[in-house]
């Protein structure tokens, strides 16, 4: 993904989980719920442009690949969609 492509996305995401808090998840938790793990997917887009800017893309991409496995199973997008994001 080219640095705009991961700013796209963001965006994308940002707007799709408006209604979540951004909120980052203990470490320590293993059983999250739902709302905990989107509240997390939040904070994660949220932080994922200022990764970026520090040059950190191949960071950046392992992020949203988390946040894209994640709004997978949750039946917010198929993999065909979230593959086009990446395009």
């Amino acid at each position: 993904m080219t640095d705009q492509q991961i700013q796209n996305s963001c965006i994308k995401y940002i707007e799709l989980l408006k209604d979540y808090s951004c909120e980052r998840i203990d470490d320590t938790v293993k059983n999250p719920s739902r709302e905990q793990v989107l509240n997390h997917c939040k904070w994660m887009v949220d932080q994922i442009p200022t990764i970026t800017a520090l040059n950190k893309i191949e960071k950046a991409m392992r992020w949203i690949g988390f946040v894209q496995s994640i709004l997978w199973c949750y039946g917010f997008y198929s993999i065909n969609e979230l593959k086009n994001d990446n395009r």
